[in-house]
């Protein structure tokens, strides 16, 4: 189950927005992971064992470095990265 940037805004998602979302990086290229090469969209996950457990299944993420950052800082990597875009991801539902 994701969430796209549009969606409605609820009780969860301020409290999201408080802490801390798990994103992963590219460490050579120094980007990081977006869920669509098209329309980059950066992916973001709810916290670490949220991303691993996608991490098990996806090649690109197997060769990225994980790591937390603020709400906030994650809204300026998705601005600087994917014209603001980001879909998080809140659990594991492949």
């Amino acid at each position: 189950m994701s969430e796209e940037k549009n969606s409605p805004v609820s009780l969860l998602d301020d409290i999201i927005r408080a802490d801390e979302v798990f994103v992963y990086v590219n460490p050579l290229k120094g980007k990081h992971i977006s869920i669509n090469n098209k329309t980059k969209t950066l992916a973001v996950f709810k916290d670490e064992q949220v991303g691993r457990q996608y991490e098990a299944i996806s090649h690109t993420l197997k060769k990225s470095v994980g790591y937390y950052v603020l709400w906030d800082e994650m809204i300026d990597i998705a601005s600087q990265e994917c014209e603001g875009r980001y879909d998080l991801f809140k659990c594991f539902d492949y």
